[in-house]
């Protein structure tokens, strides 16, 4: 699997940025194609044998559902907002850039939540998605609540707090 891709490397670049640029990411197609490179060579050496025959299916697949789906493992590696820590506001995807140079950390988050009158469950989803660091399948499966509902509702108070940042500029 190794020499298949170091000699084709090229090939899969071509095939990241053709869906990265159709997705209006073309900026990170090599970190797309890099990324989904690895998760090939994570594969089990069993696994790998049986996608050999069509790998650039395979990683075509791989790139378009990690550019498209925000619950990929590539979008939360690169623009999950992380719960822990200080909450650069430059992950919260605003389009004034003036507001870049701000940081909110998790309490001033969850107060803008609070003054905003977001309901305690969207709150909770919120919160508890920043600070466990799991994604909407691993919460789903904790909560026994369809992950489709932990995103809606996770977006609903995320978005509050892009236009609460917003209108404060």
């Amino acid at each position: 699997m190794r020499k298949y891709l170091a000699n084709n490397y090229k090939k899969l670049l071509d095939i990241s940025k053709k869906i990265c640029t159709g997705c209006g990411t073309k900026e990170d197609y090599r970190d797309v194609c890099n990324e989904m490179i690895l998760c090939i060579l994570e594969m089990s050496e069993e696994k790998q044998a049986k996608i050999l025959d069509y790998v650039d299916y395979y990683f075509y697949n791989m790139v378009k559902i990690s550019v498209t789906s925000p619950s990929s493992g590539y979008q939360r590696l690169y623009y999950k907002i992380l719960f822990d820590k200080n909450i650069d506001v430059k992950n919260i995807d605003i389009k004034d850039e003036s507001i870049y140079k701000e940081t909110l950390n998790l309490e001033d988050c969850e107060n803008i939540l609070k003054d905003n009158d977001v309901s305690w469950y969207n709150m909770e989803v919120f919160l508890r998605y920043i600070r466990t660091g799991k994604s909407f399948n691993q919460l789903s499966a904790d909560t026994n609540i369809p992950s489709s509902s932990l995103y809606n509702a996770f977006k609903e108070a995320r978005d509050v707090i892009q236009n609460k940042l917003n209108n404060e500029k």
